[in-house]
């Protein structure tokens, strides 16, 4: 059976399982494509993620959340 979760999905589902606020996007339209904000609030901690440029909003959000993945895994003292 396919796995049909996307990164989106999987961000969600750090954030429940680490009480964290859910993630929050900001999708924006640049040189014909979209641009895609994401941000992870924790407790004691706030970190922000930019996607790359991408032709539509799904991929553009599915990109700033894989970068997220990344940029948690490398802070000091996150054990998710």
């Amino acid at each position: 059976m396919l796995d049909l979760k996307n990164s989106c999905q999987d961000l969600d589902g750090v954030c429940y399982e680490n009480n964290w606020i859910l993630p929050s996007y900001h999708v924006s339209s640049q040189d014909g494509g979209f641009l895609a904000a994401v941000t992870v609030k924790g407790t004691g901690f706030e970190c922000s993620s930019e996607g790359e440029l991408c032709p539509c909003p799904r991929e553009a959000r599915e990109s700033a959340a894989k970068r997220m993945f990344a940029k948690l895994r490398n802070m000091p003292n996150m054990s998710w």
